[in-house]
């Protein structure tokens, strides 16, 4: 696990090396640059809150991307708006990403479907397909342009949670299947608070059970149509 960890480390960092210094622009500067809300001065409740509801386009401010508008707060805490600090925290989201990733695709091709073509050549796979999603240019935008990390975070989390929920359905024990199971949940919900679009993780969720966990995906559909239903609507 060292290994692609190191290597995906090293990797974005040079890929990314040059992007340090980018200042703000267009968007960073209405939600970051002049949002008052994300001034975090000192570590009170008070100046926690004015970060989470710190809408820009909403007089008096409003409930807004919390997790990704509190880390926004906490880099200005550390380093104000010296820019450095916020392009080194959105690398290091990329990065966790890209780990969280591979591991993603490591276990999908563990999994019993695909095992026995894939689980000798798993690792490798992962690891190539981590690097080339973690340094493919459409990665660009939400890596080095900063108010992106709204959409990083989302994606990170997004990810998370979608390995969690593969790790919750071959776990062994009650426990551990609750276990991951929160956590996907709670990783479900820090995605939506870093941008919306998150929503959609149940949809990709059912994809993967269809597609990749169940031995008849129509059987499935049979037996559990009603629910889907209900879960659609409910999405929607």
């Amino acid at each position: 696990m060292l290994f692609p960890v190191l290597a995906l480390s090293i990797v974005v960092c040079v890929v990314y090396s040059n992007a340090l210094n980018a200042g703000w622009h267009l968007d960073d500067i209405t939600n970051i640059v002049n949002n008052q809300g994300l001034h975090l001065e000192a570590l009170s409740l008070e100046g926690i809150k004015g970060a989470l509801f710190s809408d820009p386009g909403r007089p008096g401010g409003g409930l807004y991307r919390p997790v990704a508008c509190l880390s926004f707060a906490l880099n200005h805490y550390i380093g104000g708006l010296e820019v450095v600090g916020y392009h080194l925290m959105n690398l290091v989201i990329h990065i966790i990403a890209s780990v969280f990733l591979y591991l993603l695709i490591c276990q999908t091709l563990c999994l019993p479907s695909l095992s026995e073509t894939y689980s000798s050549q798993a690792r490798s796979i992962a690891l190539l397909s981590a690097v080339l999603w973690a340094i493919h240019p459409i990665q660009i935008q939400a890596v080095t342009y900063i108010v992106q990390r709204m959409t990083s975070l989302a994606g990170l989390f997004y990810v998370m949670s979608m390995y969690f929920y593969a790790k919750c359905r071959i776990a062994q024990s009650n426990r551990e299947r609750v276990l991951f199971l929160t956590g996907c949940f709670i990783a479900f919900l820090l995605s939506f608070g870093s941008k919306e679009n998150a929503l959609l993780l149940p949809a990709s969720l059912l994809l993967y059970e269809i597609l990749l966990l169940q031995k008849s995906p129509a059987d499935f559909l049979r037996k559990n149509g009603l629910k889907l239903i209900v879960l659609s609507l409910a999405t929607l």
